[in-house]
């Protein structure tokens, strides 16, 4: 059934009286609500880790450090494998391929034929003692 509700009138919220089994329900929305909250955290940071390839034991044991995750993060917001060797090479010109290679989830082979076919960027000196410059 429903009721239609003249003009000048308010509707006013009522409380009832804060008793021991109120407060305890409330207690239990708001730790609810606390554990929800938590949950989705947990689920980003975890969505996080995974997305930047970020190992927690590494981390703990401080091989890996903010700099490096920033980097990393750096690197995997851009969407051209080349470009993504740029910023590394940038970072470290002494940089390997096989670091290359990890750093951007492709093989070392991948990372050669990609450098190969770019003007963009150049190995001076050796093998060994050699460094990588990028031609702007």
């Amino acid at each position: 059934m429903k009721r239609k509700i003249k003009e000048g009138f308010k509707i006013i919220c009522v409380f009832p009286k804060a008793t021991k089994k109120s407060i305890k329900l409330r207690k239990e929305a708001q730790q609810k609500l606390i554990n929800m909250l938590a949950y989705d955290l947990y689920e980003r940071y975890c969505d996080f880790l995974k997305k930047y390839q970020i190992n927690l034991g590494d981390m703990a044991k401080g091989k890996t450090t903010i700099g490096d995750i920033r980097k990393r993060i750096e690197i995997m917001d851009v969407h051209d494998n080349l470009s993504k060797i740029v910023i590394l090479i940038k970072n470290n010109p002494k940089i390997t391929l096989a670091e290359m290679a990890i750093a951007i989830g492709r093989c070392k082979k991948t990372v050669q034929r990609l450098i190969a076919s770019s003007d963009k960027v150049v190995r001076l000196g050796g093998a060994r003692n050699g460094y990588w410059k990028v031609k702007e």
